[in-house]
């Protein structure tokens, strides 16, 4: 019997278009899933809104210990965690042989780190994939997807009375949440109407990321056949290593146009590597090199700009 964990997430709703599953579940009723014990299981069940885990730490951890009971309660007799590259304290010039020392500077990490740590502890037959920056069906955030919604999906409170204070027709259309954020909530014709206001204020989601940052966007089209390489190859932990690119250069590539946009005075940089490239027949420690992501990154771009008109 094979399952997924987290099917209607955005990794997890990928895998369930590329693979029949015997059997689907997310939170509503990974229950059903206990006591099962399936011969192979996905769970691909973490939430993955960094934001909220470096603001609200200790409910970040609740959302671990909870994926440790369900593992425990599904009993699989093997296992492909869905992890993140973002357990690397610094991710540059790292790969799944470099130690992982002390704590992370941020909770995201560091909880995920926790998360391996016990699968690696307590499931003799596993497998971790550690996925980088991501784009592909029902993406709903990251830069690629701000590329195509500009908007901003989310505002803090102090942005939130910013805007709102300035252009009243931004209060009526965004939802206070128990997070303490502002969610976007507006039809396709709201949202027309909200773009024009934001461009009179010069601002759209693209101003939250620094021009200058460094990411390696994997395209989620090839995770099913990738994760079916490492399983055959019997590996236990393997990171999803794309040569990175930065944002300016999407930008340029995607829009034709330079964007320039530097905000922060710590540039975020992404470059980890694999030291099983070779068995996806990727180069340099890369799954696939810069050339081959900017092609896939560009065709998304042009299918949701057609998608959404």
């Amino acid at each position: 019997m094979e399952i997924l964990i987290g099917h209607t997430g955005f990794v997890g709703s990928n895998l369930a278009n590329q693979h029949q599953f015997d059997a689907e579940y997310n939170s509503s009723n990974v229950i059903q899933a206990f006591g099962t014990n399936p011969e192979f299981c996905i769970y691909a069940g973490v939430r993955a809104e960094k934001f909220l885990a470096v603001k609200y730490p200790e409910s970040d951890m609740e959302i671990i210990q909870n994926a440790i009971s369900n593992i425990k309660n599904i009993n699989p007799k093997r296992l492909v965690l869905i992890s993140t590259i973002d357990v690397y304290p610094n991710p540059v010039g790292v790969n799944e042989k470099s130690p992982i020392m002390g704590d992370t500077a941020k909770a995201y990490g560091y909880n995920r780190r926790f998360l391996e740590k016990w699968v690696q502890e307590n499931i003799q037959n596993h497998l971790i994939i550690r996925l980088p920056a991501l784009f592909g069906k029902n993406l709903k955030k990251n830069f690629v997807f701000d590329l195509t919604n500009m908007i901003p999906a989310m505002l803090s409170a102090d942005l939130f009375e910013c805007f709102a204070s300035r252009e009243p027709y931004i209060r009526g259309h965004y939802v206070l949440q128990n997070n303490g954020f502002y969610k976007l909530s507006a039809d396709e014709a709201k949202k027309k109407q909200l773009g024009k206001v934001f461009e009179s204020l010069g601002f759209s989601a693209l101003n939250f990321t620094d021009s200058r940052a460094s990411f390696q966007f994997y395209n989620l089209e090839y995770l099913w056949n990738h994760i079916q390489i490492a399983l055959e190859n019997g590996l236990s932990l393997v990171n999803f290593a794309v040569e990175p690119i930065t944002v300016a250069d999407v930008y340029k590539n995607v829009r034709g146009k330079d964007f320039i946009n530097e905000i922060s005075s710590n540039v975020v940089r992404y470059d980890i590597k694999s030291i099983y490239a070779s068995l996806y027949k990727g180069t340099d420690g890369y799954i696939f090199r810069k050339e081959k992501v900017m092609y896939d990154i560009c065709e998304f771009i042009r299918n949701e700009d057609r998608r959404i008109g």
